[in-house]
């Protein structure tokens, strides 16, 4: 996916969802049914975040809002 300018927020926001004993084979089925099933697709998540800038938030900001929002519903 050449050219996405927020290429690394979205990888991290990818990251946060894998767990330590999933093979690579695995983390790449789970991230294309991510976007199969919530549009959860690079393109997409590029327009969020761009539309997120727009607003005041920083890229880096937004992925930490993320990390910190996936965190907290996992210790439910």
């Amino acid at each position: 996916m050449p050219g996405l300018k927020y290429r690394k927020q979205i990888d991290g926001v990818f990251e946060v969802l894998k767990t330590p004993f999933m093979s690579d084979y695995t983390f790449q089925e789970l991230k294309e049914s991510m976007g199969k099933q919530y549009g959860l697709t690079y393109e997409q998540m590029e327009q969020d975040i761009e539309e997120g800038v727009q607003h005041g938030f920083t890229p880096d900001f937004q992925l930490k809002l993320f990390k910190d929002l996936f965190e907290s519903q996992l210790r439910k």
